[in-house]
């Protein structure tokens, strides 16, 4: 689409706004630099319009015609931004609002520096940052100041500048309508200044700052839940499941009361919530309430129910037998025949499939993943897992080679590493290749610090009576 048309209508309202603004009329010299920058602008040499414009703007402000000098301006603007010279225009505009800071279309003039400034931010970031915060300072009482602080708050967001957003987003109130974006991007904030200070002042901080906001004064749930503490009690879910210093009861509790209160909750919130609510049941030790919660489970794509999926299957490599983290998995899971590229969704139920035996279902599964779901880290794991339970030698002998690929991927002495070498040990005992097997755990013994995880530690301790048991005989 040919931009030349679209701005001349722009040109046209500006002049003609120009006229209802000044008070000041600009001389015959002005308003033929005016007549030769349109002809030049008509003749599409918009760079010899400009100039031309700036002259007219010069002499005009010289004259004493600061109205029509802003207009002239703001007109070669215009002209820039038209033919793709965002980052140019947005500096003048951007200086010309400061310069004239009284003009009734200052703020507005602004705003539009702005607009452009926002299109060159990937090569200019500084410029565009500075224009937010310059119009925040100038313009504090403007209408569209809480949106600009809006866009300011995204920015920093998007640069994970959390120490910054803190104080900005704690002076949201809760009747604001920007409440429940600010309380989402509070927990990510708060979140994400975990390590870089005092965990349990921040943790006091950030509850001190959100539960009366769901609470009030009178210290109790709400008899009829808004929007605005729904989202306040997510985002302090959220905070206290990532910290974890407190337990996991107090943000199991807040979401059960939040997800189960009237009125019910909006679609949207509850994708999010609902995944949230199950690991929090789980990690309190409640698994029928977490049952109950799964059976709501949004059947998206989700992140809040991505994460969840991986809350479970880290479950499952803490304990194979879990079988109330294998039950919820599969629930979670039950649609996995959707595209969840890349195959995350596959891959978790492919892990709670082979953690409730059904070894065949789950390597079916695997062989379905695509090249690129394939690559993941899980992969070999999962397809070790699968092949391990099965009770014929060429599939037991396929699980040693890729646990075995498994442990060189990890760390020696890790979780990951203990779990690869362990389960290798156990297949070759399993093959009739005990004096491999006793061999190797020997070497393991000696070499690395039993595993952390209770267990893999029984499962080292019971191979050793096992392997041990058979030197004997």
């Amino acid at each position: 689409m040919d931009r030349l048309p679209v701005t001349r209508c722009v040109l046209v309202v500006l002049l003609t706004a120009a006229a209802a603004w000044a008070e000041d009329a600009a001389s015959v010299r002005v308003e033929i630099l005016v007549s030769d920058a349109e002809k030049l602008y008509r003749g599409k040499r918009p760079k010899q319009a400009v100039a031309k414009y700036d002259q007219a703007s010069a002499l005009a402000f010289t004259e004493g015609a600061s109205g029509r000098a802003f207009e002239l301006s703001r007109t070669a603007a215009a002209i820039l931004q038209s033919v793709g010279e965002e980052a140019e225009a947005g500096q003048r505009l951007r200086r010309l609002a400061i310069a004239n800071g009284t003009h009734p279309d200052a703020g507005a003039t602004h705003r539009a520096a702005i607009a452009c400034l926002a299109k060159s931010a990937d090569a200019d970031p500084q410029s565009y940052e500075e224009a937010l915060r310059e119009h925040i300072d100038n313009w504090p009482d403007a209408k569209s100041t809480p949106a600009i602080e809006g866009r300011l708050i995204s920015w920093l967001a998007s640069q994970r500048r959390w120490a910054e957003l803190l104080p900005m987003l704690e002076s949201v109130a809760v009747d604001d309508p920007r409440f429940p974006d600010a309380a989402g991007l509070y927990a990510d904030a708060v979140i994400g200044v975990r390590r870089q200070g005092d965990a349990a002042e921040l943790l006091r901080r950030a509850t001190g700052q959100l539960q009366p906001s769901i609470t009030g004064d009178d210290n109790r749930w709400p008899d009829e839940w808004t929007p605005h503490q729904r989202a306040a009690a997510l985002g302090l879910a959220r905070i206290h499941l990532a910290y974890g210093d407190a337990g996991p009861q107090y943000p199991y509790r807040l979401l059960a009361a939040a997800v189960s209160g009237r009125p019910a909750s909006d679609a949207q919130w509850r994708s999010v919530a609902v995944p949230l609510l199950v690991e929090a049941a789980v990690a309190a030790g409640h698994p029928e309430q977490a049952a109950a919660a799964a059976a709501d489970l949004p059947a998206d794509n989700s992140p809040a129910l991505r994460r969840l999926v991986g809350f479970l299957e880290a479950r499952l490599r803490e304990s194979s037998a879990d079988e109330s983290a294998a039950k919820l998995l599969l629930t979670a899971t039950r649609d996995a025949s959707r595209d969840d590229a890349p195959g995350w969704l596959r891959r978790g139920r492919a892990a709670a499939l082979a953690a409730s035996g059904e070894h065949e279902a789950a390597q079916e599964l695997l062989a379905s993943l695509d090249e690129e779901s394939r690559a993941g880290p899980d992969y070999d794991r999962l397809s070790a897992l699968a092949l391990a339970g099965k009770t014929d030698a060429d599939s037991r002998r396929r699980a040693v080679r890729l646990w075995r690929r498994v442990e060189s991927r990890q760390q020696p002495g890790s979780q990951g590493w203990h779990e690869a070498r362990l389960a290798r040990i156990e297949l070759l005992a399993q093959l009739g290749r005990r004096d491999e097997a006793r061999k190797l755990l020997s070497l393991t013994a000696a070499l690395y610090p039993p595993p952390k995880l209770a267990a893999q530690a029984e499962l080292r301790t019971r191979l050793q009576r096992e392997l041990g048991q058979g030197a004997k005989k």
